[in-house]
C-alpha cells in the first residue's frame, strides 16, 4: 500500500502546493499595496475635480435649473409646506437631503456652495461606482478605469448644478456596490430597499424602473421561480411591455415606439439571461421581505415629515404621481437615434441564442470572449469619441448589457459569488434606460451611467478569457510579476497620462482664470464669457433698484438671490407648464400688490420655447393672456424683455 500512497501523496502536495502559488499571485493583483493605490487615486482624482471644477464654473446655462432648484429649496428651508405652497415636481427626500445640507451642515444657499457639491456629488458618485467595478473585476486597474469613465460620462451634471439627478446619480452608485456584497450579506436587501425608496421619493419614475429591476433581479434566483419557470416568463414579458404603457402618448410617433420596442427587447434579452445562467445561492422570501420592510419605512418616515411640515395627500399625489404622468403631453423632447432598433432586435436575437444553447457555452468561450470585448471596446470609444453622445449609448450598446451575465470559464455553471450582482447591475442598467423619456437631456447621461460598469466588467471579463489566468512571465528579484499584474501597472502610467491629455483639464482651468468673474451676491467663484456677465449684471441692477416683485418666464429664478428679492409665492418655483389656473392666479394677486411689480420673459416671443427639438405647450389659465393683454415691454437686456404689469389687470 506504501507505493500506491506516496503519488496521491505527491501529487496532493504538488497540486496544493500550486493551488497556493495562484492564491499568492491573485492576493499580489488584486491586493496591491495601499500607498501604490492611494498615489494613483489621489493622482487622478486631482486631475478630474480641476476638470470638473473649470466645467462647473464656466457655464450658465439659459434655462438656469440651477435657480429654479434653488429657489423651491429655500422656500422649503423657509417653513412653506412642499407641493401646497411650493410647486415642485421632486420628491420629499430631495428635499429633506438639501435641509440636511443647509441646516444641519449650515451651508450657504448660494450659487457657489450649489455648484461645489455638484462637484462633490460627482466625484463621489464616480468613485462609488469605481469601488463597484473593483470589487466585481479584483482589479484595481479596471477601477481607476471606472472611475475615469464616470467621471467624463457625467459631465452634463455641470450643466444643472443642484438637480435631483445629482442625488439620483449617487445612489445608484451606491446600489451597486451594495449590490456587490451578494445575497450572502444580511444588510444587502434591506438597502437595497432603503436606496430604492430614496429614489422613489427624490424622481418617482426613477424609483419605480429601480424597483422593478430589483424585483426581477430577485424573481430570477427565488424558489418559487426557479421550480415553476412558466412564471418568471410571464412575469418578465408583462414588465417587458411597460416600455409602451409608460410612453402611450406618443405610441402615434415613430420616435416613441422604435424606444419603447427598443427597451422592451433589452428588457426581454437581459431578465433571459438572468433566468438561464443564474448561479449562487436561491434568494429567499424572506431576504424579499426585509427589502419591502425596509422600503415601507423609510417611505412612511419621509411622508410623516411631510404631514408634519403641512403638505396634503392630494397635492402630494398631483404633483408627483397624477400631474408628471399627464405632462409628458405638454413637455417632451422626442429621443431618436438612428438604427437602435436594429441593434436592439439583434441583442434579443442573440440572447435568445445563447439562452437556447447555453449546455454549450464551454465551446464558444472565444466567441464570448470576442462578443464581451466588443461591447467593452465600443462602450470605451463611444465615450472618448464625445462624451456627449449618449443617445448611441443609449440607442446601440444598452440592449447588449445581457453580455454581463455569461460566463467566463467554460462550462461552469456552478455557484458563483458575483451572479447577483451582475444580474441586478444587467437589469438597472436596462430599466434606467428608461429616464430619457419624456425629456431626453441631461437625463439621458443619468440613464447610461450604470452601462458605463457593465461594459467595463464585460471588457475586463473579455481580457480574463483571453489570457486564460495569470501566468509568470518576467522575475526582478525576489519579485514574481504576472501578465495581469504587469498590465495594471503599466496601466496606471497609461491611464493618468489619457486622463491628463484628454480632459484638459490644466488648460480649462487655464481658460476659467481667462474668464471676468460674474461677481454677483453668492456668485463670486463663477467665471463667464464677458457678454453674458455684463447682461447679467446689468439685468440684476435694474431690477434690484427698478422692480419689487418680478417672476420670469419659463423660469430664470437665479435672478432672485442675486437681486436678494423674495419671489411673490413659490408657486413660480417651477415652470408655467405646471401650474394650474388657481396657482397662475395667486401669482398674478401677489404681484397687483406690489408698487411696481415686472415679468421678465427669456427669449424673443412668447411662449420661449417653441423649437422642433422640443416640444413646449402652455396649459389654459389667466397668465398667458394677462401677459398678452396687460403688459407693456419696458426694457429690452441682451434676451430678457422685461414688461411691467398693469396694475388693473384683473387676476380672474
Amino acid at each position: 500500500m506504501k507505493p500506491s500512497r506516496k503519488p496521491a501523496r505527491v501529487g496532493t502536495t504538488v497540486a496544493a502546493a500550486r493551488g497556493h502559488s495562484d492564491l499568492a499571485v491573485r492576493k499580489r493583483i488584486f491586493h496591491l499595496p495601499l500607498w501604490v493605490l492611494a498615489i494613483v487615486a489621489l493622482v487622478l482624482l486631482g486631475i478630474l475635480a480641476v476638470f470638473a471644477y473649470a466645467k462647473t464654473f464656466t457655464q450658465f446655462p439659459p434655462y438656469d435649473d440651477e435657480g429654479l432648484l434653488m429657489i423651491s429649496v429655500q422656500g422649503f428651508l423657509r417653513g412653506h409646506a412642499l407641493y401646497d405652497q411650493v410647486l415642485t415636481v421632486n420628491g420629499p427626500f430631495y428635499y429633506l437631503y438639501e435641509w440636511f445640507i443647509h441646516s444641519v451642515a449650515m451651508l450657504p444657499l448660494t450659487d457657489d456652495v450649489t455648484r461645489a457639491l455638484c462637484i462633490f456629488h460627482w466625484l463621489l458618485a464616480s468613485c462609488l461606482l469605481a469601488l463597484a467595478a473593483g470589487r466585481i473585476t479584483r482589479s484595481a486597474f479596471m477601477g481607476f478605469l471606472v472611475l475615469v469613465q464616470a467621471v467624463l460620462h457625467l459631465v452634463p451634471m455641470a450643466f444643472e448644478p443642484g438637480h435631483p439627478q445629482e442625488l439620483v446619480a449617487l445612489l445608484l452608485a451606491l446600489a451597486a456596490l451594495v449590490a456587490v456584497g451578494g445575497v450572502q450579506k444580511r444588510s444587502t436587501f434591506p438597502l437595497l430597499g432603503a436606496i430604492g425608496a430614496a429614489l422613489v421619493l427624490t424622481k418617482v419614475n426613477v424609483g419605480a424602473f429601480f424597483g422593478f429591476a430589483l424585483a426581477l433581479a430577485m424573481c430570477s434566483r427565488m424558489s418559487l421561480f426557479q421550480s415553476r419557470p412558466t412564471r418568471f416568463w410571464a412575469l418578465l414579458v408583462l414588465a417587458s411591455l411597460l416600455p409602451f404603457v409608460l410612453m402611450r402618448h406618443h405610441l402615434s410617433e415613430n420616435w416613441a415606439r422604435i424606444y419603447a420596442a427598443q427597451e422592451c427587447a433589452a428588457i426581454l434579452a437581459a431578465g433571459a439571461a438572468a433566468r438561464a445562467f443564474a448561479s449562487g445561492p436561491s434568494i429567499e422570501l424572506r431576504q424579499a421581505a426585509l427589502a419591502g420592510a425596509s422600503f415601507a419605512i423609510v417611505s412612511a418616515l419621509a411622508i410623516a415629515d411631510l404631514a408634519l411640515t403641512g403638505s396634503s395627500f392630494s397635492c402630494v399625489l398631483e404633483n408627483l404621481v397624477t400631474g408628471p404622468s399627464a405632462n409628458d403631453v405638454v413637455f417632451y423632447s422626442p429621443l431618436r437615434v438612428a438604427h437602435s432598433l436594429p441593434s436592439a432586435v439583434a441583442a434579443l436575437l442573440g440572447a435568445s441564442a445563447m439562452v437556447r444553447w447555453r449546455s454549450q457555452s464551454a465551446r464558444r468561450q472565444f466567441a464570448i470572449a470576442t462578443a464581451k470585448a466588443l461591447y467593452g471596446c465600443l462602450g470605451i470609444l463611444v465615450l472618448v469619441c464625445d462624451y456627449n453622445h449618449y443617445e448611441e449609448a443609449l440607442g446601440w450598446l444598452l440592449p447588449w448589457s445581457w453580455l454581463l451575465l455569461l460566463p467566463n470559464r467554460p462550462g461552469d455553471l456552478s455557484a458563483d459569488p458575483a451572479s447577483f450582482p451582475r444580474v441586478f447591475l444587467c437589469l438597472q442598467a436596462v430599466w434606467q434606460g428608461l429616464q430619457a423619456y419624456p425629456f431626453q437631456g441631461t437625463q439621458t447621461a443619468i440613464a447610461t451611467f450604470l452601462p458605463v460598469l457593465a461594459y467595463s466588467v464585460c471588457l475586463h471579463d473579455a481580457l480574463q478569457i483571453f489570457l486564460n489566468e495569470p501566468r509568470t512571465i518576467h522575475h526582478l528579484g525576489t519579485i514574481r510579476f504576472s501578465n495581469t499584474l504587469l498590465i495594471e501597472l503599466l496601466g496606471f502610467g497609461a491611464l493618468i497620462c489619457f486622463t491628463l491629455k484628454w480632459s484638459g483639464a490644466y488648460r480649462a482651468l487655464r481658460d476659467y482664470k481667462l474668464l471676468p468673474p460674474l461677481a454677483l451676491p453668492g456668485s463670486t467663484l463663477l467665471h463667464l464669457p464677458p457678454a453674458q456677465v455684463q447682461i447679467y449684471r446689468k439685468l440684476t441692477h435694474y431690477l434690484g433698484t427698478q422692480s419689487d416683485a418680478f417672476i420670469s418666464i419659463p423660469g430664470f429664478n437665479s435672478l432672485y438671490f442675486w437681486t436678494a428679492k423674495n419671489p411673490p409665492t413659490y408657486f413660480n418655483a417651477t415652470e408655467i407648464v405646471w401650474m394650474n389656473e388657481d396657482q397662475q392666479s395667486r401669482i398674478i394677486a401677489a404681484l397687483q400688490k406690489a408698487s411696481h411689480p415686472m415679468i421678465i420673459l427669456v427669449g424673443s416671443s412668447f411662449p420661449p420655447l417653441n423649437g422642433a427639438a422640443v416640444r413646449y405647450a402652455y396649459p389654459a389659465g389667466p397668465l398667458p393672456g394677462v401677459i398678452r393683454d396687460q403688459c407693456r415691454e419696458i426694457n429690452k437686456i441682451g434676451p430678457f424683455r422685461i414688461l411691467a404689469l398693469e396694475k388693473t389687470a384683473n387676476p380672474h
